[in-house]
């Protein structure tokens, strides 16, 4: 493997140093030979990163492949690991994370995301206002049918009431949801 030309200068076991100038290696590129670091007399170079910023490393740091960036790119792995989407405490990403759970324990199909999740102002089964304050008029994940699972086309959100009828409706409530069911709503 050729790492490059002698240059002048010394290493710190008396042989030429290799010359380094204008090679990439990973995120940096070696743009200038500096004075050999005291404690360890070894060469030295001055390193452009991609993203901006300027290292000084020596030699057998960047030839053994120790050095590819400024310290950058464990920064940015590092960030991905603990960065979070933005979504963690809206209705629609704790509605999808709840409807993954469900579908998960239920064994139903799931292939939702976050943005396939659209929660009017009102519901449209009983046409009261959706908010966060008393649980019958909260948002709530409906299966079209059931049995299809938490599927693209097949959810829809309506109040958390609308939702719970199957057990407790009244007549007039039931209209309306088979109203909703017939697509005449």
């Amino acid at each position: 493997m050729h790492f490059g030309s002698v240059c002048s200068g010394k290493s710190r076991t008396g042989r030429p140093a290799i010359d380094l100038l204008g090679q990439r290696f990973g995120r940096l590129l070696v743009v200038e030979r500096v004075e050999n670091d005291k404690r360890v007399d070894r060469p030295t170079w001055r390193c452009a990163c991609d993203c901006g910023s300027e290292v000084t490393l020596h030699g057998g740091a960047l030839r053994s492949g120790r050095n590819k960036s400024c310290g950058c790119f464990r920064r940015d792995r590092a960030g991905h690991l603990y960065r979070k989407h933005g979504l963690s405490k809206t209705p629609a990403y704790t509605m999808f994370y709840d409807a993954r759970k469900r579908a998960q324990r239920f064994g139903v199909p799931f292939d939702i995301t976050p943005d396939d999740i659209l929660i009017p102002k009102h519901c449209p089964v009983l046409g009261i206002e959706l908010n966060t304050g008393p649980r019958e008029a909260a948002a709530s994940l409906d299966r079209v049918r059931p049995e299809a699972g938490y599927t693209k086309g097949n959810i829809r959100v309506v109040s958390f009431r609308a939702n719970r009828l199957k057990s407790d409706a009244t007549p007039a409530e039931l209209r309306l949801v088979l109203d909703y069911m017939e697509g005449r709503r």
